[in-house]
């Protein structure tokens, strides 16, 4: 069972948030999270809404979740680890994928 979003998990979630756009399913993880009524039908609508713009619906996703941690986290992360996406929850919980550090990550991007 998950539980609230810890602050630190919620500080990686938001220094993750552009990359993470590129790398969730939206439109797979709100379905998962709407079919436990975890997901107001307004959020929904607009993730679904940006259908063709995958970066957009991710981006409205963890935009709900930041906004709405104690209500959306608990399906939230049930609903990347239904979907597959291991690897979205173990970077929001530790800051580091894979062994690259978001420090280090940055340092090549810049």
């Amino acid at each position: 069972m998950f539980v609230a979003l810890s602050e630190r998990a919620r500080r990686e979630l938001r220094r993750w948030h552009d990359p993470l756009t590129e790398t969730i399913d939206a439109q797979s993880v709100a379905n998962h999270m709407i079919n436990s009524q975890e997901l107001a039908d307004r959020d929904l609508d607009a993730i679904r809404s940006r259908r063709d713009e995958p970066a957009r619906a991710a981006s409205q996703l963890l935009r709900a979740v930041e906004n709405r941690p104690r209500k959306l986290y608990p399906g939230f992360a049930r609903a990347l680890e239904e979907t597959g996406h291991h690897h979205v929850l173990e970077l929001i919980h530790t800051g580091d994928i894979q062994g690259m550090s978001y420090m280090r990550h940055s340092e090549h991007v810049a």
